[in-house]
């Protein structure tokens, strides 16, 4: 009769365990959720030290425009409707307007079309 009882302490146990564990990986993958970072990024998409730099303020008329297909969003992160695309350097995304996200998403570039924001690399938000 012991051994039922050591038993059942080891399985109550290890169901304790799995629980937080659960309960931890859950709400790390809301905060990713929440800065727009996927759960397990793929190597090809981890920051650089040159993503993490800020990228320098071009004029929406500027004749660097053309080249890059981008410029800085103003300080809430909203794009200008000349370019309406916003891209997040860290995580690879960007959205279109009419995305779930879009909304909610702070721009660190704003494109001019999503042509553009994939010529530099980035891919399309999932919804």
């Amino acid at each position: 009769m012991k051994w039922i009882f050591k038993r059942l302490f080891v399985v109550v146990a290890a169901l304790a365990a799995a629980s937080a564990f659960a309960k931890q990986r859950k709400a790390t993958a809301y905060q990713n959720a929440e800065r727009g970072e996927a759960e397990w990024p793929p190597l090809a998409m981890a920051p650089t030290a040159e993503a993490d730099k800020a990228p320098e303020p071009i004029g929406a008329d500027s004749p660097a425009d053309a080249a890059t297909g981008w410029v800085v969003p103003g300080t809430e992160g909203d794009c200008p409707t000349s370019h309406p695309v916003k891209g997040k350097v860290r995580s690879g995304i960007y959205h279109v307007e009419g995305n779930v996200a879009w909304e909610r998403t702070n721009a660190d570039r704003c494109y001019l079309s999503p042509e553009a924001a994939e010529a530099d690399g980035y891919r399309a938000a999932k919804n």
